[in-house]
């Protein structure tokens, strides 16, 4: 997961250097969007 979240925010916003508020203010729609995906293969732990 902590690979997808950093592709999230790479795509969002590049290599610029970010504050620590708008790493908490994009983490809600990250988790949505990871949450509303399908299970992978070899990472069912979290899949309900």
């Amino acid at each position: 997961m902590l690979d997808e979240w950093a592709v999230y925010i790479r795509r969002k916003y590049g290599n610029k250097p970010l504050s620590s508020s708008t790493y908490l203010s994009e983490a809600e729609p990250f988790l949505e969007q990871y949450a509303s995906q399908p299970c992978k293969p070899g990472f069912d732990w979290g899949c309900w």
